[in-house]
């Protein structure tokens, strides 16, 4: 079972307030995170908190094809029963074209509809990701927008911290030591000792495809104290997530994120000079692999995730000096 599996079947009984009352704050809302981040169950919780008309828009790769993602428009529009949002597109031969006819239906519209465009990393950076653009843009005002990706460009992640947009990242998506708590207590009926949970917290990075799923190991054993401290003590439970994750890169690039777990901060243009790979960050990001926001222009990986991923192989001298060569030319 993928990461995101276990996240999206999980966690759907346990909604945060504290993440519904920040999306909450915008009409525009980007969600922005790797796999098992419950990007989809917050997006589901959010429509079901506004109680409002949704159309949901679940991209494939495909739809990177602006004449695929028209029919996927429609049918989602269908879907949602919004007969008059539907009949403003039927027919319509290109995506802008599409988007013109939706954008001044809505614009006639008096009741409130939330669109959701999910998975959207699917099309961004082609001529289909004028979806987001636009809706990003022109929605009329009365309406809402959620944005789910793995990823967003600079450019679109700039425009994404307006005034008037939320954005929700990896970090605010990562549990807290309440929540896990709440989790155990409301999911899965079991209560632990406070310094316990700060164990399982740590152990898992809040990354909540772990947290999740060491929770139902947790309440399943017969002593569940015992059970936080032996999953505290192996690497198994984390690593098979970050396995599942990592996976879908080559050889060459795995090798690579083996060697970037070794430094306690990254950035694109770091991570290419030390291992000689254009865009491995944005590749590692597409694979899921969560990389919170550090300081400033910085991210780094939980540190549970880093230090599995260093069991792969010790830092490299040839990685090293190019990191120090960077550091003299930084300083």
């Amino acid at each position: 079972m993928s990461a995101a599996r276990i996240s999206a079947g999980l966690t759907a009984p346990m909604p945060r307030s504290r993440l519904l009352d920040a999306v909450a704050l915008g009409r525009k809302v980007l969600v922005e995170a790797g796999a098992g981040f419950g990007k989809t169950v917050l997006a589901d919780q959010h429509r079901e908190s506004l109680g409002i008309g949704t159309v949901t828009l679940r991209l494939a790769p495909r739809d990177a094809d602006p004449a695929l993602l028209c029919a996927t428009l429609l049918r989602s529009l269908r879907a949602s029963r919004l007969s008059d949002l539907a009949s403003a597109v039927e027919g319509r031969e290109t995506l802008d074209e599409a988007l013109d006819f939706l954008l001044d239906a809505l614009a006639a519209t008096t009741s409130q509809v939330l669109l959701v465009i999910d998975d959207a990393h699917h099309v961004l950076g082609t001529s289909a990701a004028a979806i987001v653009d636009r809706l990003g843009s022109d929605l009329p005002g009365q309406h809402h927008l959620m944005v789910v990706t793995r990823a967003m460009s600079a450019a679109a992640g700039v425009a994404w911290r307006t005034p008037g947009r939320v954005r929700i990242g990896v970090a605010d998506l990562a549990f807290t030591c309440g929540e896990v708590q709440e989790l155990l207590r409301s999911c899965f009926g079991a209560t632990l000792p406070d310094h316990a949970v700060a164990i399982l917290h740590h152990a898992t990075g809040g990354w909540p495809a772990a947290v999740v799923l060491s929770a139902a190991l947790v309440a399943a054993a017969a002593d569940p104290l015992a059970e936080v401290y032996s999953l505290a003590g192996r690497a198994s439970l984390l690593g098979w997530l970050v396995d599942d994750l990592v996976a879908s890169l080559g050889p060459r690039e795995r090798r690579a994120l083996a060697q970037l777990s070794h430094l306690p901060l990254l950035s694109d243009r770091l991570a290419e000079t030390v291992t000689g790979i254009p865009g491995l960050l944005a590749a590692v990001e597409e694979a899921g692999l969560p990389a919170p926001e550090g300081p400033p222009g910085w991210r780094r990986f939980p540190d549970p995730v880093a230090e599995h991923l260093r069991r792969a192989a010790p830092l490299d001298p040839e990685t090293a000096a190019p990191l120090c060569t960077w550091r003299a030319v930084r300083t």
